[in-house]
């Protein structure tokens, strides 16, 4: 069976959690920032400047915009990983499915095999009893009966 992107989706829902984590604690960094005395001289604390605030908000922000962009490239790659994954297993689903035509699931039987069978189930729509086909085929009748019925009882018969 191939895989959906439903079943690829979880993946790539956990990076982006992950994300938003990272750019959740960096707003709450920026935040504690803002709000917290710079200079301690003596007992007299000292708010920062408002320009050391914008400086240190720049530098904030451009840490942030490195952050989101390391995470996107890395989205990126993994949604192009599940797609490359997704077509491999597309191709290989086909493969199988190419290998397994004609053949009931888990059968592992000769292609002979399938042939002889194939045989006396024609003859049997033909309308000839089990004992001839037997000796046609140089079966067993009881083989060519359990052959006919199981045909008969099969969805594909």
């Amino acid at each position: 069976m191939a895989m959906t992107f439903q079943e690829a989706l979880p993946g790539l829902i956990a990076a982006s959690f992950v994300a938003s984590g990272v750019v959740l604690g960096l707003i709450v960094v920026v935040l504690r920032q803002r709000t917290r005395p710079r200079r301690i001289e003596g007992n007299q604390e000292e708010a920062a400047s408002p320009d050391e605030r914008m400086r240190d908000l720049e530098a904030l922000a451009d840490r942030l915009e490195r952050l989101a962009a390391r995470i996107e490239r890395d989205l990126a790659r993994q949604m192009q990983e599940t797609r490359s994954l997704l077509t491999e297993t597309e191709r290989r689903t086909a493969r199988l499915r190419e290998l397994l035509d004609g053949h009931e699931p888990g059968s592992y039987e000769s292609s002979e095999e399938t042939r002889r069978k194939a045989e006396v189930v024609r003859l049997s729509r033909q309308g000839l009893d089990p004992v001839e086909i037997a000796r046609r085929m140089r079966l067993d009748v009881g083989e060519v009966e359990l052959l006919v019925r199981l045909q008969n009882c099969s969805p594909r018969g």
